[in-house]
């Protein structure tokens, strides 16, 4: 009883805190970020049992499998074609739970309880100041999951217990499945665990067990991936295609500097982490140096030109950088005499650091493409008709995971969307019709697509046999003109007769 007394204490908090996210910082208007209508379409078809969905679930790295898996009970209990995105919202709301009940966990281990409640507290309004939290459910699956890593990580280097080397274990093979917005932050992660062991002389007779616990996890992980997009793709490696292909090119570093408040949570951790490792506190310690390894992270990924997707590497950051304070107060309340004034007086001045230059301010989030439900069927709309004035026997095919998003709720027989493109089999597996390809601009995540390395960026540079039918926003549609078969000459010849 009082077990279950115990979790309920955990629960009740956390839920409570993923309604209030969930109704009061949900924004009002339908427009919402693209990646969200192509989570919402990709888990519809998962659950239709249709060749796309079982593609779209592997076959990126910027939709990655965890975050549609999550939303696979929504897309099967949720009606489909709402003006909003069901299944996006049930998948932000569990993510958020999670994270509050991860967090809640966390500050209750490193205070008494109402310092513990007003710790949390803190860190929920931190969290309310990401915009893109209640409306990007990738970000919210991504950041939960990252979170319980770190801090479990953070446990076992402290306490070195193997329930906590376990369950570390297990985070980090879901954050591997999280896709590639917190990549070099999960390896980075994946490899402190054998360099921990080295460094200790108590863990270095158990590296091989370590190993085995702490990494056979993500590995198996992985594996299943590779597995699954060999067997869908036919392609072991697809999701790496584009950066084989097409990898980004360094653009330098940001020219505008870094953030503020990312400056000031860089800081913080920095700091705090080395004031702890000169008082042996390994978890603290741990905390800050994940820290500041987020930075360099989320450097790397605006280096590379990749800011759309910097949204988790940046909310975790300053999450980080509050979790790594929490910590150092912790263990100042745990042993308030032990600790040297200078120590006490050096943590208080981060805190107010911290409260000063780390918090994000509103519209910090890297700016999105949005869209909303009628811009989506008007879009449709348009390019049906262009078609249908052309020929009567056309069949359009969208290149683009987005194409999952479009076609949600909207069911037209004209439409196909399209992952895994090959012109020539289209041709004749659609025999005796025409063929359009609409394809969106390279931009986010849409300049990963095979579309772009497979055949050159088809948006751009048209295609073999492709000819330029018309704009639509940031989408272009092409034609794709064929030679006539014999068969088709020997009836037209007939015909003629």
């Amino acid at each position: 009883m009082a077990y279950l007394r115990n979790k309920l204490t955990e629960w009740i908090p956390a839920l409570l805190a993923a309604v209030a996210f969930s109704v009061v910082l949900t924004p009002a208007g339908d427009a919402l970020p693209v990646q969200t209508w192509t989570f919402e379409g990709i888990c519809r078809e998962l659950v239709a049992g249709t060749t796309e969905g079982r593609q779209a679930l592997v076959g990126s790295l910027w939709h990655a499998p965890l975050p549609t898996l999550v939303g696979l009970p929504g897309a099967a209990l949720l009606p489909r074609g709402a003006s909003i995105p069901l299944v996006a919202r049930g998948t932000t709301f569990l993510a958020l739970f999670f994270l509050a009940y991860t967090l809640l966990r966390f500050c209750r281990r490193q205070f008494s309880m109402w310092p513990a409640m007003l710790f949390w507290l803190a860190c929920l309004l931190l969290l309310a100041r990401l915009p893109g939290l209640t409306t990007q459910p990738q970000m919210a699956v991504t950041l939960a999951v990252a979170a319980a890593t770190v801090l479990k990580f953070a446990d076992w280097f402290d306490g070195r217990r193997l329930g906590d080397l376990v369950k570390f274990s297990f985070a980090l093979a879901l954050l591997a499945l999280c896709g590639a917005h917190l990549a070099g932050w999960t390896l980075l992660l994946a490899l402190l665990l054998p360099l921990v062991a080295l460094l200790d002389p108590a863990l270095r007779p158990r590296l091989q067990g370590l190993l085995i616990l702490g990494l056979l996890p993500v590995l198996y992980a992985m594996s299943i991936w590779l597995l699954m997009s060999r067997l869908m793709l036919a392609d072991a490696i697809y999701p790496w295609r584009a950066l084989i292909h097409t990898p980004p090119a360094w653009t330098g570093w940001p020219a505008a500097g870094m953030a503020p408040h990312h400056l000031g949570a860089v800081a913080c951790c920095a700091l705090l982490g080395g004031l702890a490792a000169c008082r042996r506190d390994r978890r603290t310690a741990l905390l800050g140096v994940s820290g500041v390894a987020l930075l360099v992270w989320h450097t790397v990924l605006q280096g590379y030109g990749l800011a759309w997707a910097t949204g988790p590497a940046a909310g975790l950051l300053t999450l980080m950088a509050l979790l790594t304070l929490a910590s150092a107060l912790g263990v100042l309340a745990a042993r308030p005499h032990t600790v040297p004034l200078r120590h006490r007086l050096a943590v208080a001045g981060v805190g107010l650091v911290f409260l000063a230059l780390c918090i994000p301010p509103r519209g910090s989030s890297p700016t999105l493409a949005m869209q909303d439900r009628q811009t989506q069927r008007r879009l449709l709309d348009a390019v049906e008709h262009y078609v249908e004035s052309r020929t009567p026997y056309g069949r359009v095919f969208i290149c683009s995971y987005r194409g999952l998003g479009l076609l949600e709720g909207d069911a037209r027989e004209r439409f196909v969307a399209c992952l895994d493109l090959h012109v020539d089999a289209l041709r004749e597996r659609y025999h005796r019709q025409n063929l359009f390809l609409l394809v969106p601009r390279p931009e986010a995540d849409a300049a990963f697509e095979c579309a772009v390395w497979r055949y050159h960026d088809i948006y751009g540079h048209g295609a073999a046999r492709a000819l330029f039918a018309g704009d639509w926003g940031d989408w272009r549609l092409y034609e794709i003109i064929t030679a006539p078969t014999a068969d088709e000459l020997l009836e037209w010849r007939q015909r003629e007769r």
